[in-house]
C-alpha cells in the first residue's frame, strides 16, 4: 500500500494544482494513473465532514415510507385521468353549438364552459363560431326543401316574427319536422302562396284565420281543383277553444261583478236603521246578478255541446258523420245567438265556419281509401275508440259491446280477413286527425326563449335550430327513437346534426323511404 504521505501528496498537488497530468504524478511517485485517480477520491472522501442523518434502517423506512406515497399519488392521477375530459376543438363547437339551440344565452354558455372544462371562453369565440356554422346549416335545410316538398301531405302553417320582420314557418304534424322556414318582407297572400305551390302533394292545411295565409291557401285549393287534387282547409281548434275561454271567462268575472255589488248593498243596508226604498234597489240588483249568472251558465252550455261537436266520436263510440258534427254545431249555436252578447259573436261565427269540422271530411276520405267493408270498419273506429279514448266509465258501460265487436272480428280474421292490418291503418288515421296547428305555437315559444337570450336573433340561427330538431331523436312518447326526418321518411346518412353541418356535402346522399 503506499504510505500515508505519498497519499496526502497526490491528493494535494490534485486538488490544489488542477493543471499537474496524473501521468506526471504517478511517474514521480511511481505507481499507475489508476491509482492516482482512487487514492485522491478516498483521501478527498475521507477529509470532507460527514453529513449526520438517519441510520440505515431510518433510512430504508422512509424510503419505502416516500415509494408508497408516490404509488397513491401515481393511482390519484390515474382516476383523476379517466374522468377527465380531453378539450379538443371538436368538442368546443360541440358544446357552443349545443347549447346555443337549446336556448343559453353566450354568456351563461362561457360559464358553463369555464365550469364544465375550467378553461375560459369568451362571447366572441363563441359567436364566431355560430357564424361560422349558421350559413352551412341554411345550405343544408336549402338542400332538403325539395324532399319537404315531395314528402308532406299535412301541413300546420303560421308567422312568427323576429322583431318586426314576419317568418313563415310550417311543421308537419306527424313527425313534427320544420320543413318551411322563410324570412318574409311581408305576410300577405301573395308571399305565402309562393311558398305553398311547391308541396305538390299538400292536402290539408291547418291554420289560424291570418287573412293573408286563409286567401294563399283559398287560391291554391282553387288551383290543385282544376287538377284533380283537392286541398282542405282546417282552421285551428287551438285558438278557437281559447277565443271560446276568453268569452267564458269575460261573462264569468261580469256574474262575479254582479254578486259583489250585491252583496255589498246588502251590508250597507245592514247597517241603516231606516230601510224603506232598500228593498227595491236589492230587487235589481239581484235581478241583474241572476241575468248575469244565467247568461254565463248558457254561454257555457252552448260551448260545452260546441266542444262535444269537435269530437271525433259519439257518447257510444261511434265515429261522427261531418252532417251530424255540422247539426250539432247548429244547436249549440243558437242559444249561443239568443243571448244577444257581443263577446259571443267572434266565437259563434267561428262555430258556423265549416273549416272548423273539415277534419271529419278529410278523416272520413281517407278511411273510404281503405276499401274496408263498412259494416267491420265501424267496429274497428270502435274499438279504437274503446281502447284509446274512452274513460274507465266509458268502457264499463260499453264492455258489451266491445266484446261483441271484438269476437266478430276474430271470426273475419279466422275467415282470411286481414284485420290486424286494417286495424293498423285506422289506427294511423285516427291517431293523426289534425285539428289544430298549436305546433306553430310551441315553435313560437322556443324562438320567444331564443329572443330573450340574444340581443339579435338572426334567420340564420332558426336554421341552425331547424337542423338540430330535424334531426335530434325523440326520446319518450310513440316517436322515441326517432328523428322527425326519419318519420317523414327522409333517409339521412348519419344522425348526428353536429357531424352533418362538418360534412354538409352529406346531403347530397340523402333519399326518401316509406314512412
Amino acid at each position: 500500500m503506499l504510505p500515508i504521505p505519498d497519499q496526502l501528496y497526490l491528493a494535494y498537488e490534485r486538488t490544489f494544482h488542477p493543471d499537474l497530468s496524473a501521468t506526471r504524478l504517478a511517474e514521480h511517485v511511481g505507481v499507475s494513473r489508476t491509482t492516482v485517480y482512487n487514492v485522491v477520491e478516498r483521501v478527498v472522501e475521507t477529509l470532507q465532514p460527514q453529513k449526520r442523518g438517519p441510520k440505515p434502517a431510518d433510512r430504508t423506512a422512509a424510503l419505502h415510507a416516500e415509494i408508497h406515497f408516490l404509488y397513491e399519488y401515481i393511482a390519484s392521477l390515474e382516476a383523476d385521468l379517466a374522468q377527465s375530459v380531453r378539450l379538443t376543438e371538436q368538442r368546443t363547437e360541440d358544446f357552443v353549438l349545443t347549447a346555443s339551440v337549446l336556448g343559453v344565452s353566450l354568456r351563461k354558455i362561457g360559464d358553463l364552459f369555464q365550469v364544465a372544462f375550467d378553461r375560459p371562453l369568451s362571447k366572441d369565440r363563441a359567436q364566431a363560431l355560430l357564424n361560422r356554422y349558421q350559413p352551412v346549416a341554411r345550405q343544408i335545410f336549402e338542400e332538403l326543401r325539395p324532399l319537404f316538398h315531395e314528402r308532406v301531405s299535412d301541413l300546420c302553417a303560421d308567422e312568427i316574427f323576429l322583431g318586426q320582420a314576419p317568418v313563415l314557418v310550417g311543421v308537419e304534424p306527424q313527425s313534427m319536422a320544420w320543413v318551411l322556414l322563410k324570412r318574409a318582407a311581408h305576410r300577405d297572400a301573395e308571399t305565402w302562396n309562393r311558398e305553398l305551390a311547391p308541396f305538390a302533394h299538400l292536402e290539408v292545411i291547418a291554420s289560424d284565420r291570418g287573412k293573408g295565409l286563409g286567401a294563399a291557401i283559398e287560391a291554391q285549393r282553387a288551383a290543385r281543383a282544376e287538377t284533380g287534387e283537392p286541398l282542405h282547409h282546417q282552421h285551428d281548434h287551438f285558438h278557437f277553444k281559447h277565443d271560446r275561454g276568453k268569452v267564458l271567462r269575460h261573462l264569468e268575472a261580469a256574474a262575479y261583478r254582479a254578486m259583489e255589488r250585491e252583496e255589498a248593498q246588502r251590508q250597507a243596508v245592514a247597517q241603516v236603521q231606516d230601510r224603506r226604498g232598500h228593498a227595491t234597489t236589492l230587487a235589481k240588483l239581484r235581478a241583474k246578478t241572476e241575468a248575469a249568472l244565467e247568461r254565463f251558465d248558457a254561454a257555457e252550455q252552448g260551448c260545452q255541446q260546441i266542444d262535444e261537436a269537435l269530437t271525433l266520436f259519439d257518447p257510444q263510440g261511434e265515429l261522427k258523420r261531418p252532417e251530424h258534427a255540422h247539426q250539432m254545431l247548429g244547436e249549440a249555436v243558437g242559444p249561443l245567438e239568443a243571448l244577444g252578447e257581443t263577446c259571443l259573436k267572434p266565437v259563434i261565427r267561428q262555430a258556423k265556419d265549416p273549416k272548423l269540422l273539415t277534419f271529419l271530411t278529410v278523416l272520413w276520405s281517407r278511411l273510404a281509401a281503405l276499401a274496408i267493408p263498412q259494416s267491420l270498419l265501424g267496429l274497428l273506429t270502435f274499438l279504437w275508440f274503446y281502447g284509446n279514448q274512452a274513460s274507465e266509465a266509458t268502457r264499463q258501460r260499453l264492455a258489451g259491446k266491445a266484446l261483441t265487436a271484438w269476437l266478430v272480428l276474430q271470426a273475419e280474421r279466422k275467415a282470411g280477413a286481414p284485420v290486424g292490418y286494417w286495424y293498423h291503418q285506422v289506427d294511423l288515421l285516427l291517431a293523426g286527425v289534425l285539428r289544430a296547428s298549436s305546433l306553430i305555437e310551441a315553435m313560437n315559444s322556443l324562438v320567444r326563449g331564443y329572443q330573450n337570450n340574444k340581443k339579435h336573433l338572426s334567420e340564420d340561427f332558426l336554421f341552425l335550430c331547424a337542423l338540430y330538431h330535424n334531426l335530434h331523436p325523440f326520446r319518450t312518447g310513440k316517436r322515441k327513437g326517432r328523428s322527425p326526418l326519419e318519420m317523414l321518411g327522409i333517409a339521412v346518412p348519419c344522425q348526428n346534426w353536429l357531424h352533418l353541418l362538418r360534412h354538409p356535402e352529406l346531403v347530397k346522399q340523402i333519399g326518401t323511404s316509406k314512412r
